[in-house]
């Protein structure tokens, strides 16, 4: 269950903090699958990039690092 409400996002731009791991990466991706391109940063590029390109296999969504 998402606590976010069942709205598109299309055409929208999210951009996420924290994003290689945890509740950062399931935010991205939830943000991802309602519509959103991300935009996603952390300190760990190795696993922010693991992140990223399991949000472009999933979603199909634009995913910037």
């Amino acid at each position: 269950m998402s606590a976010l409400p069942d709205i598109s996002l299309a055409g929208r731009v999210a951009f996420v903090t924290g994003a290689a791991r945890g509740m950062g990466a399931t935010h991205a991706l939830t943000l991802a699958s309602r519509g959103a391109d991300v935009l996603i940063t952390d300190l760990d590029s190795a696993e922010l990039d693991s992140v990223a390109k399991q949000i472009r296999e999933d979603t199909g969504r634009r995913v910037e690092t």
